[in-house]
């Protein structure tokens, strides 16, 4: 039975790569060459499965970093566990979010920093309509501080339950607006 798999197996390599099969190659063309063509010709076919393995990747980080935010705004941030997390993400495996976070912290870190990314844009956004010919005044500044966080809350509902979850780190983010329109001020000079 194993004899008669493994021939089928070898008959298929063959028709599916010639090359690894070992055939013939006519003068004047290198294995390399042949195989960049098949590896091209089947590209999509690759494609197809990394796409769906990226895709359920980053479904399952959704998944765990939607349930850790529900949990935290439910319950604070002291009070859930790993198991928890899991479990509310609706994960079979006990080790999901060790493998895409490492642990808690990884968790609460890549939250914090897809939200983050959400607010920077938004504030790159209004720092675009700013007059680039003045210098900012107090209200330009108070709406690059603030403004995004509003209009993402007012928008987004996951925003919303993320602030709801996190809105003492929020209220004092790791990287002030000010800073920010300091930088952006900078390199637009």
């Amino acid at each position: 039975f194993g004899v008669c798999q493994a021939s089928e197996s070898q008959a298929a390599a063959q028709q599916l790569n010639p090359i690894l099969a070992g055939d013939r190659i006519e003068s004047g063309e290198s294995k390399t060459k042949l195989w960049i063509e098949y590896k091209m010709e089947n590209k999509s076919l690759n494609d197809t499965a990394l796409n769906q393995r990226q895709s359920r990747s980053e479904a399952t980080q959704d998944a765990l970093m939607h349930a850790a935010i529900l949990l935290i705004a439910e319950n604070g941030l002291e009070n859930i566990s790993i198991r928890s997390i899991i479990e509310a993400a609706g994960q079979k495996n006990e080790s999901a979010l060790q493998y895409h976070f490492k642990n808690r912290d990884g968790l609460i870190n890549a939250i914090h920093q897809r939200h983050s990314r959400k607010v920077d844009q938004h504030r790159q956004l209004i720092f675009a309509a700013f007059n680039k010919t003045k210098k900012p005044q107090l209200i330009d500044v108070a709406t690059l501080m603030v403004g995004p966080a509003f209009e993402l809350a007012k928008l987004d509902p996951d925003y919303r339950l993320y602030v709801k979850a996190f809105g003492r780190e929020v209220a004092f983010s790791e990287i002030p607006a000010l800073q920010f329109l300091n930088q952006s001020i900078k390199t637009n000079s």
